[in-house]
Order: C-alpha cells, then sequence, then structure tokens
C-alpha cells in the first residue's frame, strides 16, 4: 500500500518510497515487540498465567530484542553520520558556489564601472567642455553599455547638467537634479576615487533600489 500509494498515485521517488516502506516496517516490528514484551511482563506478574507463557515465545522475543535494539541503535547512528557528511558536503558546495558567485559578479561590477571611468575622462573639465558636448558624450557611452540603467554627470554641486536618457518614464526631465544629499558625495570629494555605492532607492522615476557606480571628475586635483 506504501508504494502504491506513495510511488504511483502521490508520485514519490522511487528511493524515498523505499525509505518511507522501510521506516514503516521498523516501526511496525518495534511496536510488535513492545507490545509482546508489555504483555508478557502484565502475565509474569500474575501468577495464574506464568504458566501459559511458552519457552519459545520468552526465546523468541529475547532473541528480537538482542538482535533489533543494537541494530537500530547502529541504524540511527549510521543516519547521523550519513547526515553529518551530507551536510559538510553541502556547505562545501555552496561555499564553492558563493565564491564563484562573488567572483563573477565583482568581475562585472569591475568591468562596467570601467565604463564610468571612460565617461569621466572623456568629459574632461566641465568647465570647458560645453553642455552638448557632454550630454553627447554621455548618450554615447550609455548607448555601448546597456547593463546600465541610466547614465549621467553631476556638476561640483551634485546637480546633473548632462544624463541620458534625458527624461525618466514619466516625462520628467532628468536635468537640473540635486544629488548632494546622497552619502556617496562626500567619499568622492574625499577619496577623489572611483567608488562603488552600496545599494539605494532611485530617486528618478519610478522609486526601485539601484546600484551607482561613480567616478569622480579630477582636473589638476581638484574635485570637479
Amino acid at each position: 500500500l506504501v508504494y502504491l500509494f506513495l510511488h504511483h498515485v502521490m508520485a514519490i521517488p522511487t528511493q524515498t518510497t523505499a525509505l518511507i516502506m522501510l521506516k514503516n516496517f521498523l516501526n511496525g516490528v518495534l511496536n510488535s515487540l513492545m507490545a509482546s514484551l508489555l504483555f508478557t511482563g502484565m502475565n509474569l506478574r500474575k501468577s495464574v498465567a506464568r504458566s501459559r507463557i511458552g519457552y519459545s515465545h520468552s526465546i523468541f522475543i529475547v532473541m528480537v530484542s538482542l538482535v533489533l535494539m543494537p541494530a537500530m541503535v547502529l541504524y540511527v547512528i549510521g543516519i547521523q553520520v550519513y547526515l553529518r557528511k551530507e551536510k559538510e558536503a553541502l556547505a562545501a558546495r555552496v561555499s564553492y558556489t558563493s565564491e564563484i558567485a562573488r567572483s563573477s559578479l565583482a568581475n562585472w561590477i569591475k568591468e562596467h564601472h570601467r565604463n564610468i571611468q571612460t565617461l569621466a575622462a572623456i568629459v574632461g573639465d566641465p568647465d570647458v567642455t560645453g553642455i552638448e558636448e557632454m550630454q553627447r558624450r554621455v548618450e554615447m557611452i550609455k548607448a555601448v553599455s546597456p547593463a546600465f540603467n541610466r547614465m549621467g554627470v553631476l556638476d561640483t554641486n551634485a546637480v546633473t547638467i548632462a544624463y541620458s536618457p534625458l527624461k525618466d518614464e514619466n516625462g520628467k526631465s532628468n536635468l537640473g537634479l540635486d544629488f548632494s544629499d546622497r552619502p556617496f558625495i562626500p567619499i568622492l570629494k574625499e577619496t577623489k576615487r572611483p567608488y562603488v555605492s552600496g545599494v539605494v532607492m532611485g530617486r528618478i522615476g519610478n522609486p526601485a533600489p539601484m546600484v551607482p557606480l561613480l567616478a569622480p571628475i579630477i582636473v589638476e586635483g581638484v574635485y570637479k
């Protein structure tokens, strides 16, 4: 019945079905043994019924107990050892997979961060490069960087002066937006080095989590 209903009706794999069948078998044998021991013990307390307990029956109970009880102990110990080894193997696989994922993500971020550093390099001095020229260069880098949702240039006051796309999904302009309160602005001004920010909520268009990849524009040691 276990095989019929679990394997064929519930479509449980054969190995799992066999394990459940073994568990049910052992449960049945142990229950019968415990019931027999209890019944025998109760009868032994009645002087009238002592003669009703056969010698072969007593030997059978003792032999089954001597075989089955140690076997169950060894079986449980074996399962615990197996589970511990499987847990260790699984932890090793998860650690290996997470390391590959971390390395792949780090390489992906590093590769795409170069696009922002390239943009910072070709923009040059914002005081010299015209707004239209900066906008053209931003759109050019954005066109070859499909992984980016948006891309832009901020002035020294962290206000957008060139952006791609020019409008968000709601039709509002992306120029003239103030990002001076963002936590990564002071870091860029202090370190003057490319920076990958943590996850922040996007302020443009519909709010959504985003990870800014940033590069400062430095002209003769001055943050621009």
